[in-house]
């Protein structure tokens, strides 16, 4: 059973009790089990749920699970897997439960503590990197991740593009930057990123070629907000105020003097929410070409670009 690789602070995980009458012999049976267990709790996804967590059980990739069914699996990971099928039948994402999150090839520690991050945040990152690699390859860059959360926008930003020279990832959230150092630490970008804590862009020390964002932007009454989230992540990171842009507009009012020319914002919304968010960006910016871009027929983020022609807005 592989090790939870945990940061100081994380709660504590402890495994629960073996159901009565339950024998879980085997790799193959212990799939069988979960399956048949996530299924009748309605998981939207039990095969893979189950397949998931029982990869992270063994520490081996899907293809050895799959090789090797009759493989006899320990008394301590039939206790782990067993506890883990039952916490993801009660709701719990896959995440939380194994302390893992995939992200933009980064292998990301989470837990409670953080907001987990999705496709469309990638789909913001794979934009940003877009418009750096427009710049002269001379350029020294500068990037800034609001609302860092686990660390997940600054350390891929960071990878993926090595003349950032820094980026700075800001969170009002020690618990959440606790989660975001640990990650940071696990892949050496101690000199590139620099966590600070306290509001939006207030503790960026200088003007950014970059900056972007996923901030808390659901609406307070929200009553559609998925069951999951609302019981699982944490609230800070996703309720937004009255409309959802109560934090993007204070972010927006902060972004002229923290953008050096050339310079580009991007923001992750809620698909109803690209107009006005549109419209604060070209307010604040009026010399910036603002763009909503779409991802899976709905507004998911809004980029606001100060120069460069040809650039991916």
């Amino acid at each position: 059973m592989e090790p939870r690789d945990s940061p100081p602070g994380a709660a504590p995980v402890g495994p629960a009790g073996d159901p009565p009458g339950t024998a879980l012999p085997t790799w193959g049976a212990a799939l069988a089990w979960g399956t048949q267990t996530l299924t009748a709790a309605g998981s939207p996804s039990p095969q893979l749920d189950a397949l998931s967590l029982l990869m992270r059980t063994l520490s081996v990739p899907h293809a050895i699970v799959a090789s090797m069914p009759n493989r006899p699996l320990s008394h301590a990971g039939t206790h782990c897997y067993i506890d883990w099928i039952w916490r993801r039948a009660a709701g719990e994402p896959v995440a939380y439960i194994t302390g893992h999150k995939a992200f933009m090839g980064l292998d990301l520690y989470v837990d409670r503590r953080v907001l987990l991050v999705r496709r469309t945040t990638e789909l913001l990152v794979e934009a940003a990197l877009e418009i750096a690699r427009l710049r002269p390859a001379t350029d020294a860059l500068l990037a800034a991740d609001i609302g860092t959360g686990s660390g997940a926008i600054a350390l891929a930003l960071a990878c993926l593009e090595p003349r950032l020279a820094r980026v700075y990832a800001t969170d009002t959230s020690a618990d959440a930057l606790a989660v975001a150092r640990h990650n940071g630490a696990r892949y050496h970008l101690g000199e590139r990123v620099v966590w600070l804590e306290g509001d939006l862009l207030e503790p960026v020390p200088e003007p950014m070629d970059l900056v972007l964002c996923n901030l808390p932007t659901i609406p307070e009454q929200d009553v559609s907000l998925a069951p999951e989230v609302a019981r699982y992540e944490p609230p800070v990171a996703f309720w937004g105020g009255a409309d959802g842009l109560a934090l993007v507009r204070r972010l927006v009012r902060q972004v002229p003097a923290k953008l050096r020319p050339g310079g580009a914002v991007a923001i992750e919304i809620q698909p109803d929410q690209g107009e006005r968010v549109s419209h604060l960006l070209a307010a604040a910016l009026p010399a910036a070409q603002v763009r909503t871009v779409q991802a899976g027929g709905a507004d998911r983020y809004v980029i606001a670009h100060l120069g460069l022609p040809g650039a991916p807005i």
